[in-house]
C-alpha cells in the first residue's frame, strides 16, 4: 500500500515494466530505485492481481481469493462486481489509476454473511461510579474472487 501511495503522490507512470516519474522527468530504475523489489513485492506468484477499494479499505487480491469485508448486499451465491480499482498487474507489469483504473473490474461471489469477533467499548470516570459496558460484532461479507479483467 506504501507503494501504491508513494506511486500516486509523485505521479509515477507505468510503462511496459518501467515506472516513469514525471516530476524528475526519468525513469525511477535510473534515479537509483530498486525496481525488481518493488515489482517482486506487487507481482508476488505471476499471477493477475488488482488492488480493490471497498468500504473504506483496500485489498490486494487475485483470482480464487477468499476474503473478508465490510457488509455487502447480497444473497449467498450471487454475484458482485467492484469498479473501484486502483491497481491492476500482471507478470508483464503494473497498470496504476489515477484515481482509479479504466474499464477494470473484479466480479467476486458472496459466500456468506457473517458476524466479526466481539469488541467490547468500556467506558469508566473515577471516582464518579461511571460505568457502561457495550458490545458490538461487525456485519462482514465473506466473499471468493472469481475474475480480474483488466
Amino acid at each position: 500500500m506504501l507503494l501504491l501511495c508513494f506511486i500516486k503522490s509523485t505521479g509515477v507512470t507505468a510503462s511496459g515494466n518501467r515506472l516513469k516519474c514525471e516530476a524528475s522527468s526519468g525513469y525511477l530504475d535510473d534515479i537509483g530505485y530498486d525496481l525488481t523489489r518493488l515489482f517482486a513485492a506487487l507481482v508476488k506468484d505471476k499471477t493477475m492481481f488488482a488492488i480493490v477499494k471497498t468500504g473504506g479499505k483496500q485489498y490486494r487480491v487475485n483470482e480464487g481469493d477468499v476474503l473478508k469485508v465490510e457488509k455487502l448486499e447480497g444473497d449467498n451465491g450471487s454475484s458482485i462486481t467492484f469498479k473501484d480499482i486502483l491497481m491492476v498487474g500482471d507478470e508483464s507489469g503494473v497498470k496504476v489509476g489515477s484515481p482509479l483504473v479504466k474499464g477494470a473490474k473484479v466480479t467476486a461471489e458472496i459466500l456468506d454473511q457473517i458476524k466479526g469477533d466481539k469488541v467490547t467499548v468500556f467506558k469508566k470516570k473515577r471516582r464518579h461510579n461511571y460505568r457502561r459496558k457495550k458490545g458490538h460484532r461487525q456485519l462482514i461479507t465473506v466473499l471468493r474472487v472469481t475474475k480480474i479483467a483488466a
